[in-house]
């Protein structure tokens, strides 16, 4: 079931595929979940149910809610608390998304004009405080501690990577560990939550509580890797945002980062003064393209997301005996690599 290193020119042909195979057992249930989400949270202003209305009609894939609910059909929990905590996965991402697009000032997500840019900031902020607090009352109705408590470290940890980051903007000697701690903070800590909430829900013990988060971990880990080598080579349409968009907005991600272990002294120094630029031009941009490409660290990038896969996956197969449950989420996460080959 391994995907193999090299690119595979029909496994992005397929991935949609893998992804919908993936997620059929609980296709109805994330079906269910979109028409009940919209319910969870107080609307009491015009303001509030408009961007309400507006940002879930866009219809995502909802890959945390699928991760929280095929790690609970391995664990057979079906309780009270499984489509709410569901949706808290879905509003804690969302939160954090209309957060990082005031801080960005992006103009559009998905190749949609974002909320900031149509209701301004003020309110962008106010919403995602509304979406936290939401999944906050979601996640104590379940009177379990250490769930609050995990979402809560995962939120702050976020907080912290948010920061981290905008402290290393257009710093091009950044280290390769600060930036994996960048992205351990912003994506893999949260969707190692999810999937551990599952068997804090189901009352599992510290071993499997823990594979379950690991594989989160490493999944998360996997899952940005290969966003920031696509930013590199996918069609913008591919990934719902403008090609480029974190080396414009001075972001350092790993296939600008390999760069220093691969290009010359000279092209290093050139890379360095674009990179210090507050307007990177379409000449400049291509000029850097043109070394990721020559020196293949986009594809570098994604070797370095399969190993975390094939890691995430592992955790599993240590803690869990092979069932069809186990073998939809690796397929799940398989799927989430292939998007890059």
């Amino acid at each position: 079931m391994t995907l193999p290193i090299e690119l595979n020119p029909l496994a992005h042909e397929h991935q949609e595929q893998q992804f919908a195979e993936a997620i059929a057992p609980i296709f109805a249930t994330l079906e269910e979940l979109r028409k009940q989400l919209p319910s969870y949270i107080p609307q009491s202003s015009t303001t509030s149910k408009e961007i309400c209305r507006t940002f879930f009609q866009e219809g995502g894939k909802f890959i945390r809610p699928a991760l929280f609910l095929l790690s609970c059909r391995l664990l057979g929990y079906e309780g009270e608390h499984l489509l709410p905590m569901a949706g808290v996965c879905e509003l804690v991402h969302t939160a954090s998304l209309l957060h990082d697009d005031v801080i960005d000032n992006s103009p559009k997500r998905r190749n949609k004009p974002t909320v900031n840019h149509l209701w301004g900031d003020e309110s962008a902020v106010l919403v995602g405080d509304l979406f936290y607090a939401t999944a906050s009352e979601l996640m104590a109705r379940t009177e379990k501690l250490e769930i609050v408590r995990r979402y809560a470290e995962a939120i702050r940890t976020m907080s912290e990577g948010e920061l981290l980051q905008l402290e290393n903007i257009r710093h091009f000697d950044i280290a390769l560990e600060t930036y994996f701690s960048i992205l351990t903070a912003k994506t893999a800590a949260l969707i190692g939550v999810i999937c551990r909430s599952a068997g804090i829900l189901a009352n599992r013990g510290e071993e499997q509580k823990n594979a379950l988060e690991h594989f989160g971990l490493n999944l998360g880990l996997a899952f940005q890797l290969v966003d920031d080598a696509l930013d590199y080579r996918a069609d913008a349409d591919d990934l719902g945002k403008q090609l480029l968009t974190d080396l414009r907005e001075g972001k350092l991600t790993l296939p600008l980062l390999l760069l220093k272990e691969k290009a010359t002294s000279q092209e290093l120094n050139e890379v360095a003064a674009i990179i210090d630029q507050d307007l990177i031009g379409n000449v400049q941009a291509a000029y850097i393209v043109g070394l990721v490409t020559t020196y293949q660290t986009s594809e570098a990038t994604l070797q370095r997301a399969s190993i975390y896969t094939e890691q995430a996956v592992q955790s599993l197969r240590l803690a869990f005996a092979e069932s069809p449950a186990r073998l939809h989420l690796e397929q799940l996460a398989f799927s989430l690599l292939s998007r890059g080959y």
